[in-house]
């Protein structure tokens, strides 16, 4: 079996303990590359037979993929916390959500 290239060197931190925040590093890049590779549609769209033959409600592809971006995801990221020091939001976003957030909700000036 050939090794990796990176198999045979110890890396600096090869003793140390693991972080959350490499932990979170981990998980948003593997899913961020699975998607990217196996493809966000694909996924959704196979997932709808698989979820159907446990007997689970009917959902379309697009309910899925916002449970999986409203909730799953975040909730998978937010279990080692920020990624970064400063806190900043690192999650995954989708290519539509993107460019900026919701606008703010109109309040009624009180009188």
């Amino acid at each position: 079996m050939a090794k990796e290239a990176g198999d045979n060197e110890k890396g600096r931190g090869a003793h140390e303990p693991w972080t959350n925040q490499e932990r979170h590093i981990i998980v948003q890049h593997v899913l961020k590359h699975v998607l990217a590779n196996v493809g966000y549609g694909t996924i959704f769209n196979e997932l709808i037979d698989v979820l159907d033959k446990q007997g689970l409600p009917k959902r379309t592809t697009q309910q899925l993929q916002d449970q999986w971006r409203r909730k799953i995801c975040k909730e998978l990221l937010s279990i080692y916390g920020p990624a970064t020091q400063d806190g900043s939001d690192t999650s995954p976003r989708s290519p539509s959500k993107a460019g900026g957030g919701s606008p703010g909700k109109r309040k009624r000036a009180v009188e």
